[in-house]
């Protein structure tokens, strides 16, 4: 059996450069980025839609795991 066409494709250039946005994304969750990675990571949301609805679900998330803790009064203090 042969793997189906897209599971054999390279990676594309987008998809490079949208795994590098997720990962600042993430590293961003848990400290400043570099001036470098920000103006790069800004450059790219502004031209990836996808991307930027991953970094919504991102904050959306963050602020609701914060509500959560306070609610449960289980604060960590993270914000």
């Amino acid at each position: 059996p042969t793997a189906p066409p897209e599971m054999t494709r390279p990676t594309s250039i987008p998809d490079r450069a949208c795994a590098k946005a997720a990962r600042l994304l993430s590293a961003a969750q848990d400290g400043p980025l570099t001036l470098t990675e920000r103006v790069a990571l800004r450059l790219h949301l502004a031209l990836c839609e996808g991307c930027t609805n991953y970094e919504r679900q991102l904050r959306f998330l963050r602020q609701a795991m914060g509500r959560w803790a306070r609610y449960s009064g289980e604060d960590s203090g993270t914000p």
